[in-house]
C-alpha cells in the first residue's frame, strides 16, 4: 500500500473505533500502536485503548479530553472530532486493521533487511535476516480471562480434542495422549540405541494415517533414511551396501515406491531453528521431526540448547503443529551404566525439560561384552497431564523397529505391561 492509502486506512479504523467500541475490540486482535504509520494515529490509538481499559466506551469527545496537552501532537482537537466522518463503514474495521498490520509488517521487513545489508554479508547476513523475520512474524498472544477459558473448555468438553499425531506403540499413545498440536515432544536416547529408528516408526505410522510430515535430518541423507524405512518391510541393508541386492529386495523397493502416502514425507535440512517456521509455512505439515537437537543448536552448551528448545516450543505453539525433536543423552556415570536413563541425563536437561511437553526415552540393554542387545525399553519420563512409566520392548535390528513385549515374548497390551513410576515398580 502507498503511504496515503495506509493513512486513510488508519483514519478509517480510528473513526470506526470512535463510532462503536466493539470495533476497537476487533481491531485490537490485529494491531498495536506501533503498527500505525502516522505518529498522531499512534497517540490516538493509545488514548482509545486507555479509555477502554478504564471500563468506558471511547468517543471523539472523551478521546480529545484524554489526550490533554498531547492533542496537538494527535492532529488537533478538530481532527480527532472529525475522525468518525472519515470511516466509510464500521463493518469494514477488520479489513482496515488487516491492511494496517500488513503495511506495518512490510515496513519492518524492509527496515530490517536494509539495516542488515549495510552491516553484514554472506551466511551471516542470511542468518540474521532469517532470525529477524522470525521475530517479526511471531504472534503476540492476547490476554484472556479465566471466565473465557472456562467457557471455551465447556464448549470443547462435548467434542473430541483436535486430532494430533500418534505413537505407533499403544501403551505410549495411551500414556502421553500422542503428539498434540503445539507440543514440543522430545525423543531421547544414547548413541546407537535407536532414536532415529523410533522416529521413523512414528513417521511411517502417521503417514499411513494421511498425515504430512517434514523430516529434518541433520546427520543422515535421504538415501539412508529411505534405506531404514525400506528395512521395515524386510529390505536388507547388508545386501544393499555390498552391492548384492536380490529379487526380494527389488520387489520391496518396487512395492514401497508405489505407496502414495510417501509423497507426504518431505525431507529437508536446516541450520537454525528459525528456519523451521519457513518450512512449516511452505508445507503446512501435521508433524515436524528434528534429528537432532544438539546438531540444530550447534553446541552442547546450555545457552545454545536453551535458545534452540525455546525456539522450537514457540514455533510449535505458533503454528499449532507438534514438533518431535530427537536428543542425545550424556554419558552415564559408572553406577548408572547399563541402567535405563532418567531425565537428568538429557544433555542440557534443565532447558529441555522446561520447554518440552513430553520426553520419551528409547533404551537398549548391553550384554556382558558391552554389546547392545535386542532387550529394550520405551520410557515416558515426562508428560503434561499424562502418566509416567515404561514398557518393555524388543528391538529388531534388521527391521529397525521397536515392539512392546511381555517377559515371555508375547506382544504387550495397554494395561498388562505398563509399569508405573508412581507405584515404584
Amino acid at each position: 500500500m502507498k503511504t496515503g492509502e495506509v493513512q486513510l486506512a488508519e483514519a478509517a479504523l480510528l473513526g470506526a473505533c470512535l463510532l462503536n467500541h466493539k470495533a476497537a475490540l476487533i481491531a485490537g486482535d490485529y494491531v498495536t500502536a506501533s503498527d500505525f504509520y502516522a505518529p498522531k494515529h499512534q497517540i490516538i490509538w493509545d488514548a482509545i485503548i486507555g479509555i477502554m481499559a478504564s471500563g468506558a466506551d471511547p468517543d471523539p469527545v472523551s478521546v480529545a479530553a484524554a489526550l490533554g496537552n498531547r492533542v496537538e501532537e494527535a492532529g488537533g482537537q478538530t481532527y480527532v472530532l472529525t475522525l468518525p466522518s472519515l470511516c466509510p463503514s464500521v463493518s469494514n474495521v477488520r479489513q482496515y486493521a488487516q491492511a494496517i498490520r500488513g503495511a506495518a509488517t512490510d515496513r519492518r521487513v524492509r527496515a530490517e533487511i536494509n539495516d542488515a545489508l549495510g552491516k553484514l554479508e554472506g551466511e551471516e547476513l542470511l542468518a540474521v535476516i532469517q532470525e529477524r523475520m522470525y521475530q517479526i512474524d511471531r504472534r503476540v498472544e492476547r490476554a484472556t480471562t479465566m471466565t473465557d477459558i472456562w467457557e471455551r473448555m465447556k464448549a470443547n468438553g462435548t467434542n473430541p480434542l483436535p486430532p494430533g499425531c500418534e505413537y505407533p506403540w499403544q501403551q505410549v499413545q495411551w500414556c502421553t495422549r500422542g503428539l498434540r498440536p503445539g507440543w514440543l515432544c522430545v525423543l531421547a536416547g544414547e548413541s546407537s540405541h535407536g532414536k532415529t529408528a523410533a522416529a521413523l516408526q512414528i513417521t511411517e505410522r502417521n503417514l499411513q494415517h494421511g498425515k504430512r510430515i517434514v523430516f529434518l535430518s541433520l546427520e543422515m541423507g535421504g538415501e539412508e533414511i529411505g534405506l531404514r524405512l525400506a528395512q521395515h518391510r524386510g529390505f536388507s541393508s547388508d545386501r544393499y551396501y555390498s552391492g548384492s541386492m536380490n529379487e526380494a529386495d527389488s520387489r520391496i523397493l518396487g512395492a514401497v515406491s508405489c505407496e502414495s502416502y510417501w509423497s507426504n514425507l518431505i525431507l529437508d535440512r536446516v541450520e537454525r531453528a528459525a528456519q523451521i517456521a519457513l518450512l512449516i509455512r511452505r508445507w503446512k505439515p501435521d508433524l515436524v521431526v528434528v534429528d537432532h537437537l544438539q546438531l540444530l543448536a550447534g553446541s552442547e552448551k546450555v545457552e545454545e540448547l536453551s535458545r534452540a528448545t525455546r525456539a522450537l516450543k514457540l514455533t510449535a505453539e505458533r503454528f499449532q503443529v507438534p514438533i518431535l525433536c530427537l536428543s542425545q543423552l550424556s554419558r552415564a556415570v559408572r553406577e548408572d551404566h547399563n541402567k535405563p536413563p532418567r531425565i537428568s541425563r538429557l544433555r542440557g536437561s534443565g532447558t529441555i525439560e522446561n520447554d518440552s511437553d513430553t520426553v520419551v526415552f528409547v533404551w537398549r540393554k548391553r550384554d556382558e561384552n558391552e554389546q547392545l542387545t535386542a532387550e529394550a525399553s520405551i520410557i515416558i519420563a515426562k508428560v503434561r497431564m499424562g502418566k509416567l512409566g515404561y514398557i518393555r520392548a524388543h528391538f529388531d535390528g534388521d527391521a529397525q523397529t521397536f515392539t512392546p513385549v511381555l517377559a515371555g515374548g508375547r506382544v504387550a497390551g495397554i494395561a498388562d505391561e505398563f509399569i508405573d513410576f508412581e507405584r515404584g515398580a
